[in-house]
């Protein structure tokens, strides 16, 4: 339900060090950044939005209610000569994220938010939508997902006419930008949850074409995904088949396994997910309760973890089970062009620590290489079901491209994240996390990486030629280092 930029996009070791886990790790530096108490988070979104190189946070406090944006921008400590000590400072009101278009004095309802350039100019663009589960249940019906255009300081105008406005009353999901058919305009795969949830009431996703200005438009044909119908809780992007156009992947709660719509050379789109092996449903979840759950996707998590050079997907996966006959959270492993990427669940990559629940609610999970030694980590967060036993999820990559959880040696076992992002806040060399904290009253937290830039690092910044989108989503970048 979610997507981030990232323009620091890749961390490699030269002579890589190893290190053995413990508390050491991270540093809890929430209050040190400025966001002791007050600021709180459902969804979060890292992103510069003021083309000052450092990310800075955008979060939705709640949903069914207005004015629920947050803008914090990362600025130096202004105690501070060095620059990687860093504030969060609250600018929501500067930014005009919450303003109404059509009541300029009135704030608006907005669940998801995501942001890329729209219109090539060089910052970060915005769109919102509104998300429910109940229509009749629903304040303020009159709302809309909106774009807003940033003037480049991160302050945001309203774009007239821009297509998805008119798509009316319609519960989104998660957005997933994408430049499809390769004109150097992006395009936004929407996914939309339910009309009315409560009565089996689907509606099919849209893929929104953009016109390099911040209006979009929907192109229904000839796309198969027209007669498709799935409450989708998330969306991602990836060249799942390594030919240069971009894939989606649709995260379906409950109903279905999920979809994996073919990019067919930029002009029309194949659900393939039978093909490819592509489910979040190939087992049943917990028994426990005396019945066999259905596995629901809240995310489908595209990366290159094992370095073969196609994408892998991690499944976050709710209501899975702990025993060998129950499914749950797993990777999927892509099989490459020999057996024509087919996506196999190994669930035994994950090698989970007790104490555990199990009744198991994964919402939310970052790939990212905590120590910086080329072996790409995951995180995964757990709330919900079982609050005296739910936790966040430490996997440390080894060797042999298996993970096992390192959260009891890190001394992190007491957070209990339902969201999180993995970025490099104070531009050190490695990756921190911004997370929430469901046991704090969803608190934003920030912990601060203290091992990665012990390794050596590189980091790149992309530049798109002319004729492509200018954030360059789509590229993909090999790095050739120390034998890997």
């Amino acid at each position: 339900m979610k997507q981030i930029l990232l323009f620091l996009v890749c961390f490699c070791v030269i002579f890589s060090t190893a290190y053995s886990q413990d508390p050491s790790w991270y540093t809890n530096v929430t209050n040190q950044v400025g966001l002791a108490t007050t600021a709180q988070a459902l969804r979060l979104n890292v992103v510069d939005l003021n083309g000052d190189k450092y990310p800075d946070i955008v979060s939705v406090e709640n949903v069914n209610r207005r004015n629920m944006i947050h803008v914090y921008l990362n600025q130096q400590d202004s105690t501070s000569t060095d620059p990687m000590d860093r504030m969060f400072i609250e600018f929501t009101d500067s930014s005009g994220v919450n303003v109404h278009p059509d009541y300029p004095d009135s704030t608006r309802r907005s669940e998801i938010v995501s942001f890329a350039d729209f219109d090539n100019d060089g910052d970060v663009d915005m769109v919102s939508g509104i998300w429910h589960w109940d229509p009749a249940a629903v304040n303020f019906p009159n709302d809309r997902s909106t774009v807003m255009l940033n003037d480049g300081t991160g302050r945001f105008t309203h774009v007239a006419n821009n297509g998805l406005s008119g798509l009316g009353f319609i519960s989104i999901a998660g957005f997933a930008f994408f430049d499809y058919n390769l004109d150097g305009k992006l395009d936004i795969f929407v996914g939309t949850f339910s009309d009315d949830h409560p009565n089996n009431a689907f509606r099919r996703d849209y893929i929104m074409v953009g016109n390099g200005d911040g209006t979009f438009y929907d192109r229904p044909s000839p796309f198969d995904l027209n007669t498709w119908k799935d409450p989708e809780y998330g969306v991602s992007v990836t060249d799942w088949n390594n030919d240069c156009f971009q894939d989606v992947f649709t995260s379906a709660y409950c109903r279905s396994g999920g979809a994996l719509w073919k990019n067919i050379n930029g002009g029309s789109f194949q659900n393939v997910a039978l093909a490819a092996n592509y489910s979040s449903q190939h087992m049943q979840g917990d028994t426990t309760q005396g019945i066999a759950r259905d596995l629901c996707q809240w995310g489908a998590y595209p990366f290159d973890f094992d370095n073969d050079g196609d994408m892998d997907i991690f499944h976050s996966l709710v209501h899975g089970g702990l025993e060998a006959t129950e499914g749950r959270s797993t990777i999927a492993v892509n099989s490459g062009a020999v057996n024509n990427y087919a996506l196999n669940w190994e669930l035994d990559r994950l090698v989970r620590a007790n104490p555990q629940s199990f009744h198991l609610g994964n919402m939310d999970a970052a790939w990212v290489d905590i120590d910086n030694n080329m072996l790409t980590d995951l995180i995964v967060t757990e709330t919900e079901y079982l609050p005296a036993t739910d936790r966040g999820f430490w996997y440390i990559q080894d060797s042999t491209h298996y993970f096992y959880d390192k959260t009891p040696q890190l001394q992190l076992m007491n957070f209990k994240p339902h969201t999180l992002e993995a970025v490099d806040y104070d531009l050190d060399g490695d990756l921190d996390i911004i997370m929430n904290d469901r046991d704090d009253n969803t608190q934003i937290r920030v912990l601060r990486n203290e091992i990665g830039n012990q390794n050596n690092w590189l980091g790149l910044r992309l530049e798109a030629p002319a004729a492509a989108n200018f954030n360059s989503i789509g590229a993909r970048i090999s790095v050739y280092c120390g034998g890997v």
